[in-house]
């Protein structure tokens, strides 16, 4: 009597899952029992099995991604980006504690502002072609080469200009307000302003000088100062009486005796701008 093979279970021929096994890279959105990598993601940082990979196939936004064969050096990649992200949120942190910083000093400077604050204006006869005054000559920034009288009082190599108010007895107190790179100070009424010459004591400038990582009292010699205390706003306060000038942030940087002399705030500039605070 002949009789029928028995049936076979069609599970028997189902392909068993490609389950990653030591040494292999698995799928990084595989739930559980992690599938075999096929597909690895350079933008994402991560790695995909044949089902988790299809949306960067079908996706618009994921199709620009970059994918690549499989790589084990991926993990790596990976930990460089997570550090990466803590550098840049300590960074983050830094800049807002030293915003912070910047802002406590300038409400503390309020707090002593002196009784002689000078009204100051920016004398336009003094600036360089290339200064562009506000309206109120408050404010000086940098611009295009413009023509101008070529006066004794114009400066015509450094791009600087002088206030049009000067003082020869008094206590005065005014605040500079700088972006960027600066030279700031007071001049003498007769300091030189034609050619090339440097801003010191010895031709009539008392100054402090920043630019890039050099932050430098210009005396002479010249003297550095703490790079990380250069602070956006400035005060300045005069005696002329007493021949006695302080540059003011939260504490003194520089302090100079001067002769006696008739004084002239110098809000010279290197980029950016600068503005007159009373």
């Amino acid at each position: 009597m002949a009789t029928n093979p028995p049936e076979e279970d069609p599970q028997e021929h189902r392909p068993s899952p490609d389950y990653a096994e030591a040494g292999d890279v698995a799928c990084d959105l595989c739930k559980g029992r992690k599938l075999k990598a096929c597909k690895s993601c350079m933008t994402c940082l991560a790695s995909f099995c044949e089902t988790h990979v299809r949306d960067h196939y079908t996706v618009e936004a994921l199709q620009r991604h970059l994918l690549v064969e499989i790589t084990k050096s991926l993990n790596i990649l990976q930990e460089n980006a997570q550090l990466k992200k803590i550098i840049r949120e300590e960074r983050s942190e830094k800049m807002a504690l030293r915003k912070e910083i910047t802002t406590l000093r300038q409400k503390i400077c309020e707090l002593r502002l002196p009784d002689y604050i000078s009204n100051l204006t920016l004398d336009p006869e003094t600036a360089h072609c290339t200064l562009i005054l506000s309206d109120d000559r408050k404010r000086v920034r940098l611009g295009e080469r413009k023509t101008v009288n070529h006066s004794a009082q114009r400066f015509d190599k450094y791009e600087c200009v002088l206030t049009t108010e000067g003082f020869s007895t008094g206590r005065h107190y005014w605040e500079v307000e700088v972006n960027k790179e600066f030279t700031i100070g007071v001049a003498r009424e007769s300091a030189q302003r034609k050619g090339k010459f440097n801003f010191s004591p010895s031709v009539g400038y008392w100054c402090l000088y920043h630019y890039r990582q050099s932050f430098t009292a210009l005396d002479e010699p010249s003297r550095p100062l703490p790079i990380d205390a250069v602070p956006r706003r400035w005060g300045y306060k005069a005696n002329v009486a007493n021949k006695h000038l302080k540059s003011i942030a939260t504490q003194v940087f520089y302090v100079n005796i001067i002769p006696h002399m008739s004084l002239r705030p110098n809000p010279g500039l290197h980029s950016g701008g600068t503005d007159l605070r009373q």
